[in-house]
């Protein structure tokens, strides 16, 4: 389970890495509630980064076509 805190570094100080995520579909609604929402934009590139280094295969092409798919609204 991901824990609000853990992907907040202010409340720890000191960042680190969140566990694998596990599927949306496994959380109950009061989980989802209590995720974390970037409020700034330093908040949303740190979540970026995060992304970025944790991508199984580290394979940028796959992310942007991922990402173009998204924009498109697919």
């Amino acid at each position: 389970m991901i824990h609000p805190t853990s992907m907040n570094p202010s409340h720890s100080g000191s960042y680190s890495l969140p566990p694998l995520p596990e599927s949306l579909s496994a959380f109950s609604a009061q989980q989802i509630d209590s995720l974390h929402v970037p409020q700034n934009r330093v908040e949303i590139e740190k979540q970026e980064l995060i992304v970025l280094a944790t991508l199984p295969t580290n394979d940028l092409l796959e992310w942007e076509l991922k990402k173009s798919w998204e924009g498109l609204g697919l």
